[in-house]
């Protein structure tokens, strides 16, 4: 299974490549224009939080909706210029620490995997087509990505201090995005060791949620942050881009049938993966309480009630998956899995009509990922000695 694997790290290389190669050779056809929408929208969420964070949450230069974002964000935004180039640094410096997060991660927990494996897998996921559109909208995703990538990477090391800058790490990502929290539910494999991080990670958040509001109003901006907040999730119900939502669009799509903002009906598929969702974080739960931690079913099903809950994600928080295929890769995977994550990540598009058929394929793939994770879960493991020691001590 690990050669399996080794093929399926340099087939997502491969594919990266040539989504590169048919970029370049029509930049204005489907590759482009599905992506990145011919330029209109490129770091359209870098210029929302950019001017969030030089206007402050109550203004007239957006919408309310897009002022949504916790005032961390807007505050790290504000070191950068409202420009396309200031975008653009803002982007690369997000992108150099999730590669370095994601290298470490790799050294930490893949090492089973040789060099070529790893680059193949480092290249892959830097071309795949969630951080492609990451790319396109710009915003503090990859900085959330970025330090929940590290967490994984250290949450159970041996130096104290690495497993501090892990609980710290999350403390950021939970307050850039809110929903990186769930990956807290790894703490509960080694609760009686991991009292002083869980009690660092709970005051970091604190500190990191509260203290960035005194540049934006005090109480009364974060007030109108949680006003914007919820009338964020409204207008972007619709967009739900996780699960059963997005495969219900595109045959909706297909039959010509009413796809409108929200559609008709819509509650009964957001209720679906709300479901799924739950289901995937109580699995998640049962499974890092009987000691399996960081191992990658866990940590899927936790990132998959991440994905599948909240109304309003897009396709690019598809980067809090990447840790995942790190240690899946590790512990090897077969034909199957390695078709399911190819079909996840691919950049190398499928028109369907103005759009493409990858999107409602990933979420398929997605699904069934989370299907065997969560069967998985409720499988017998047989645990090493010497991991039975250290969890019950």
């Amino acid at each position: 299974m690990k050669k399996c694997a080794g093929w399926f790290c340099i087939a997502l290389a491969a594919a990266g490549l040539l989504w590169g190669a048919l970029m370049a050779l029509n930049p204005k056809g489907m590759q482009a224009r599905v992506f990145f929408e011919r330029g209109d929208s490129f770091f359209g969420d870098f210029f929302t939080v950019r001017t969030c964070a030089e206007y402050g949450y109550s203004n007239d230069k957006q919408e309310a909706f897009d002022t949504c974002y916790p005032a961390l964000g807007p505050l790290m935004a504000l070191s950068f210029p409202c420009t396309a180039k200031g975008g653009a640094v803002f982007k690369g410096v997000g992108i150099l620490l999730w590669a370095l997060a994601f290298a470490e991660l790799l050294r930490m927990k893949a090492k089973s995997l040789g060099w070529l494996e790893k680059a193949g897998l480092l290249m892959g996921c830097a071309a795949s087509s969630v951080m492609l559109h990451e790319v396109e909208w710009g915003n503090q995703m990859i900085y959330a990505a970025a330090a929940s990538t590290l967490f994984v990477a250290w949450y159970d090391a041996e130096e104290r201090w690495r497993r501090n800058v892990a609980a710290i790490a999350l403390a950021v990502a939970a307050v850039l995005k809110i929903t990186p929290a769930a990956l807290g539910v790894v703490y509960l494999s080694r609760l009686r060791r991991a009292k002083g991080e869980i009690a660092l990670l709970v005051v970091a958040g604190i500190v990191l949620f509260v203290v960035p509001f005194a540049w934006y109003g005090g109480w009364d901006g974060l007030c109108t942050w949680f006003g914007n907040a919820l009338a964020n999730a409204k207008a972007y119900v619709h967009r739900g881009a996780w699960g059963v939502v997005p495969i219900a669009r595109t045959v909706r799509l297909v039959m010509h049938m009413d796809v409108s903002r929200p559609w008709p009906g819509l509650s009964l598929e957001r209720a679906a993966n709300v479901l799924i969702g739950g289901a995937c974080m109580l699995a998640a739960c049962r499974a890092a309480w009987r000691g399996r931690g960081a191992r990658a079913g866990t940590l899927l099903l936790a990132v998959a009630a991440m994905l599948l809950v909240p109304g309003n994600m897009h396709v690019y928080t598809g980067l809090y998956l990447m840790p995942v295929l790190a240690l899946r890769a590790d512990e090897g995977m077969d034909v199957v899995e390695a078709a399911c994550w190819f079909a996840l990540l691919c950049p190398v598009q499928i028109p369907l009509g103005a759009g493409c058929l990858n999107h409602p394929l990933a979420n398929i793939a997605f699904l069934v990922l989370a299907a065997r994770a969560f069967a998985a879960s409720f499988v017998k493991h047989s645990v090493p000695e010497a991991e039975m020691k250290e969890t019950q001590a």
